[in-house]
């Protein structure tokens, strides 16, 4: 028995030392797990807004019109008698284009002069004999006389216009760019008939309207008088430079584009209506303004946010964007200021409310100079 206890001992002591360690190293788990906290903050970059001179350019596409345009109609039924202006023909206003003839209202004309020359007649005999001799003819005579003459008068004056109506003359100075119709061609009044035949088209061209639409996001940095550069791709070498004359003042509600017009001087017709034209607005605000590094932003649902981190917490901030170049914008947003710590990393990892560690990134040279 002893020397069975002799051989046994070691093994037993072994056994023992394993149980001892493996319980030992179970209670330094179980320390570990307690010192390490539960909740491990997320880290991100942040930055300060500042202050610098933004530059920036706002590209578009126009298309040059005529300063006025219109199709001209007679005002009268009537054939082409004459035509005295061609395609390309240079216009004054009051100038005589087209002559139309309509007999039946020449008819007209000759009935009512005749018909007035007899009331005026009646009229003036009356007028002389109750001057001279009130008794013979009565007041009544003489005003019944006198209205026959003056309603006769009107009717010939009318019938006046409407032969004046047949000369068709131009509006304003402009040119003949198109032509429709010949002489002997029968047209219908373009007052009177649903779907009348037009004689020209009249454009004015000393003053070309270059026609833009801008985009929503651009509408807050165009006004009426912004310097715009134009080059057209058909003349190269040449540059020219107006203002905005006209804005529209609402929305296309198809396109999300509001129509502006910047008048050009044509005098020596260069350039000429249908024209292709690229436009370069030239937006610097001459003085520092607040703004941010692009990485800053973060859209959600089409709206537009930044992360501030105040006291450990993250606060989503909408902002309103001014002007901005490639690598910042203008914060309009008059509760941010250069004291805010903006999130610029991590951003994603991150929400409203969220507490984390805020890491500062200190602006370089390079950062400056962008």
């Amino acid at each position: 028995m002893k020397s069975m206890l002799k051989y046994h001992l070691p093994f037993i002591f072994i056994i023992g030392q394993a149980i001892l360690l493996s319980c030992s190293q179970g209670n330094e788990g179980a320390v570990n797990v307690q010192t390490v906290p539960d909740d491990k903050l997320q880290t991100v970059q942040v930055v300060h807004p500042s202050k610098r001179i933004i530059t920036s350019e706002i590209a578009l596409t126009g298309t040059l019109k005529p300063n006025q345009e219109v199709l001209l109609f007679g005002m009268e039924s009537g054939f082409i008698k004459s035509i005295h202006k061609d395609i390309g023909d240079h216009v004054k206003k009051g100038e005589l284009i087209a002559e139309l003839e309509n007999p039946e209202l020449s008819k007209q004309f000759e009935i009512h002069t005749a018909e007035f020359n007899l009331k005026k007649s009646v009229y003036d005999r009356l007028k002389g004999i109750y001057e001279a001799t009130p008794d013979i003819t009565t007041i009544e005579q003489l005003e019944t006389a006198q209205t026959e003459y003056e309603s006769s008068a009107a009717v010939l004056e009318a019938t006046r216009l409407q032969l004046e109506f047949l000369r068709i003359k131009a509006p304003f100075n402009g040119f003949v760019s198109e032509r429709f119709v010949d002489v002997g061609a029968v047209v219908q009044s373009g007052i009177t008939s649903s779907n009348p035949q037009p004689i020209v088209n009249i454009m004015e061209t000393e003053i070309l309207r270059l026609n833009l639409d801008i985009p929503e996001s651009d509408i807050p940095f165009i006004e009426a008088g912004t310097v715009v550069n134009i080059l057209f791709p058909e003349l190269p070498g040449l540059e020219f430079s107006a203002k905005v004359s006209r804005l529209a003042g609402a929305l296309n509600p198809l396109t999300k584009t509001m129509e502006a017009e910047v008048d050009i001087d044509n005098q020596n017709r260069v350039l000429l209506p249908g024209m292709y034209a690229r436009v370069r607005v030239n937006l610097a605000n001459p003085d520092p303004v607040l703004t941010l590094p692009y990485s800053a932003l973060l859209a959600i649902k089409n709206e537009t946010h930044v992360f501030r981190v105040i006291n450990a917490s993250v606060v989503k901030s909408p902002i309103r964007i001014g002007i901005s170049n490639k690598y910042f914008f203008e914060v309009l947003n008059t509760d941010i200021t250069e004291n805010d710590l903006v999130i610029i990393r991590g951003k994603e990892l991150v929400s409203d409310g969220m507490r984390v560690e805020a890491i500062e990134k200190k602006e370089t040279h390079h950062d400056a100079m962008e």
